[in-house]
């Protein structure tokens, strides 16, 4: 069983990609957390899981190995690899994803993220005012 805090999210998340299929969800969100996580501090990526449903923590948790390679470019690639998708389903899925995180996590670790991140991907992590 699933708590309400995932449920809500992978709602919000089917939402935004209109996505019918739960598992297609469901892979498109692990695909973009696991990726992003690759790009931030463990501590960052640990702070940042805290404000994660408790399902979804360790797809920010047990990332082993960084790539050298921060490019917008690799990320999305990344993405539509692990979400088994293609490149412009992979931007839009992903894009639709940190939507959902960004209003989940405190403005603190927000800008942490983007501190450790290449300036092109700021446009991914705008909170609406």
């Amino acid at each position: 069983m699933h708590s309400e805090g995932y449920i809500d999210f992978l709602k919000q998340v089917k939402l935004r990609t209109h996505l019918r299929d739960a598992a297609a969800v469901s892979r498109c969100l692990v695909a973009t957390l696991e990726t992003l996580a690759e790009h931030l501090s463990r501590e960052c990526a640990a702070r940042v899981a805290l404000h994660l449903p408790v399902e979804l923590r360790p797809y920010f948790l047990r990332i082993e190995t960084r790539p050298t390679d921060f490019s917008i470019k690799r990320f999305f690639l990344s993405v539509s690899t692990r979400e088994n998708g293609t490149y412009l389903s992979a931007v839009y899925h992903a894009r639709c994803v940190l939507e959902v995180l960004v209003k989940s996590i405190p403005a603190s670790d927000l800008a942490e993220i983007q501190s450790l991140l290449p300036k092109e991907f700021g446009f991914l992590f705008r909170r609406d005012s």
